[in-house]
């Protein structure tokens, strides 16, 4: 029983590295797992907070022009509107005219020269 004890490749390997790469390998896991899930949290109280926010300023925005907003300011805009509206129903009740004058000024033009191209009398075709 006095044998010398030596260490060979073979029991280093199967007694050390693979448990040691082994562990390596579940802690990269692990840390993959975990930044995942920490990662999706994160982005849920993002996503919360950005809808908290949106709603705030929607809530803000209607507090603003509830308040601040005269009726005189809002017959303003209103007669503004109703003005710019008028001159576009203006524009394009002129356009539609002048296309339809254009038009009629093309079909009487178009049934005075159909007598123009008959040939009149007796013309020999050869």
């Amino acid at each position: 029983m006095n044998q010398e004890w030596t260490i060979s490749w073979v029991w280093w390997i199967t007694a050390i590295e693979i448990p040691a790469f082994g562990c390596l390998f579940w802690m990269m896991q692990q840390g993959r797992r975990e930044a995942e899930r920490s990662l999706l949290k994160l982005y849920r109280e993002i996503q919360l907070n950005l809808n908290v926010v949106l709603e705030n300023l929607a809530q803000s925005k209607l507090e603003v022009a509830r308040l601040y907003a005269t009726i005189a300011d809002l017959k303003d805009v209103e007669k503004r509107l109703t003005d710019h509206l008028l001159r576009l129903e203006a524009r394009l009740t002129y356009a539609f005219q002048a296309e339809q004058r254009a038009a009629q000024r093309r079909s009487s033009r178009s049934g005075d020269q159909t007598g123009y191209f008959e040939p009149k009398g007796d013309v020999d075709a050869a």
